[in-house]
């Protein structure tokens, strides 16, 4: 059952008195329509909770990157311009993003052998920026080898559940701390692993 705002509308005809009438709230008319979702396989957009409209987050193509961290040290990296995504969020924002996986409706994962055009929604990685203020851009730590192996820039656990034919919805298993982030989807494709949907978050 969805919720309702009652109102006092006034006088109806000849009857005396307030009527309450069931209008709906733009939260719950949201809920109501068909859900919203892009055009694009792979892009990833913020959906807007009280509306469900959604907004596409920065697309960019970052650049393969290595650095020299200390003796027989080395970072992979991935870069990608500017030091602050364009795209901001407030930090008590209700973050939910979208992403569109498939050309036809749900099902067509399940084939032997499905086509390229297609994504698996379990393989977006939410991931922390950093900022290098030196070279004037944002860096993605993909690994670092060495004397001493660790794993890249640290990832927020994500909530996946199906959304409509097409596409997922996403959501941060915890609250986001001030700073730049960005959706990656893990892939063997060197194009696809260099796809990014950046945002950021302002206290």
């Amino acid at each position: 059952m969805n919720r309702r705002r009652l109102i006092f509308s006034g006088l109806v005809g000849a009857v005396a008195g307030p009527v309450l009438v069931a209008q709906p709230t733009a939260a719950a008319a949201a809920e109501d329509e068909a859900p919203k979702e892009p055009d694009d396989i792979g892009a990833v957009f913020r959906r807007l909770p009280s509306t469900g409209e959604l907004t596409p987050l920065e697309s960019r193509r970052a650049r393969w990157a290595k650095r020299q961290q200390k003796v027989f040290t080395e970072r992979d990296l991935l870069h990608i311009d500017g030091l602050a995504s364009p795209i901001r969020f407030r930090r008590a924002d209700r973050l939910e993003f979208v992403v569109r996986c498939l050309m036809q409706p749900r099902g067509f994962e399940r084939l032997q052998w499905p086509p390229t055009l297609w994504r698996d929604p379990l393989n977006f990685e939410l991931l922390r920026v950093d900022v290098n203020c030196e070279l004037g851009l944002r860096e993605l730590v993909l690994g670092q080898r060495g004397f001493i192996n660790s794993n890249g820039s640290s990832g927020v656990f994500v909530y996946v559940r199906a959304w409509s034919d097409y596409s997922f919805l996403l959501r941060p298993g915890e609250a986001l701390a001030p700073g730049e982030y960005a959706f990656k989807y893990a892939s063997s494709s060197q194009t696809e692993a260099r796809e990014l949907f950046c945002f950021g978050i302002d206290a």
